[in-house]
């Protein structure tokens, strides 16, 4: 459905950040599109797009990633996936001028007459924690050693959504990136994580009322344990959220043999979203596809693949 090539030299990166395309599917996730959904230049019923993330480690790439996505992309996307400042979110602000810079400048970053998406990060990158403090800094004070549960954490992630899209003014906002990963990492903390997400949405929902929201499922392979563990989870938010957002990565994550050919794949790798999160439009929060060979010594990931 999707696809850009990773530059094998960016290690020691997680999943979400290999390399992002991002597709937003208009339709039901069913057979038949839906009618009202726009039609884009080359004649598709959905919306399709790519991150900001470079496809090298130049400054040319930084620079020719918003020039593609302006020829090639309907949504262009941004990922906030490293942490928030707490103690200045729990308050609502003043947020440290570092901070209202990098916002000033990400929002310039979109461009014209392409629709915006956001990604924001409630969990550390190992999928298994809170988020740390902006930049990945460890929490301090207050935040030192909060879990899911308290009430603070609700306070202070509200404020920052509210302060990203007061900032970004997206049109897409997937304010829990992969959520489901907690379900499966820290098993002890979903009862409290599931509420916290709820809650959330429900927030969003009355104060941005017409602000597409959803949170993302890290997609494993189909007939694991982990699958099977995530779907039992997610009946307690699957009501919490505007779409089915799969986030997936076939060549990694889902555990099968030769992993970077396409067609070993199984079948409904991509189709199980609409059993995981039922009754629910289908969106592609984040994928990709290695185009040259991958190695990440940190996750003992080789995967050999090409153009």
């Amino acid at each position: 459905m999707l696809g850009c090539g990773s530059d094998a030299s960016q290690d020691n990166l997680p999943d979400s950040t290999i390399a992002q395309d991002i597709g937003i599917i208009m339709d039901s996730g069913l057979d038949e599109p839906d009618a009202n959904a726009p039609m884009v230049s080359d004649g598709r019923p959905f919306l399709m797009g790519m991150s900001n993330w470079p496809y090298a480690a130049t400054l040319e790439a930084v620079d020719n990633i918003k020039v593609l996505v302006e020829q090639h992309g309907d949504v262009y996307g941004i990922w906030l996936d490293n942490g928030l400042p707490w103690e200045a979110a729990l308050i609502d602000g003043p947020y440290p001028q570092p901070i209202l810079n990098k916002m000033a400048a990400l929002s310039t970053e979109f461009p014209d007459n392409r629709q915006r998406y956001v990604s924001v990060g409630l969990l550390d990158l190992n999928r298994s924690h809170l988020a740390t403090d902006w930049e990945g800094a460890e929490r301090t004070g207050s935040f030192s050693e909060v879990g899911f549960g308290d009430p603070i954490v609700q306070t202070a992630y509200g404020h920052w959504l509210d302060f990203v899209i007061e900032s970004l003014a997206p049109d897409w906002l997937n304010f829990a990136i992969e959520f489901s990963d907690l379900a499966h990492q820290s098993p002890e903390s979903w009862f409290d994580g599931a509420r916290l997400v709820c809650a959330l949405y429900e927030g969003l929902k009355v104060r941005h009322p017409e602000l597409k929201v959803f949170f993302s499922v890290a997609l494993k392979h189909p007939e694991s344990e982990t699958r099977d563990v995530i779907a039992a989870a997610l009946a307690d938010i699957d009501n919490c959220t505007d779409f089915a957002a799969a986030s997936t990565y076939g060549f990694v994550f889902y555990g099968h043999p030769n992993a970077g050919a396409p067609n070993t794949l199984p079948d409904n790798w991509l189709s199980q979203i609409q059993e995981l999160v039922p009754d629910k439009p289908v969106v592609v929060a984040e994928t990709a596809w290695p185009a040259e060979n991958l190695r990440i010594d940190l996750w003992n990931i080789s995967v050999v693949s090409s153009p």
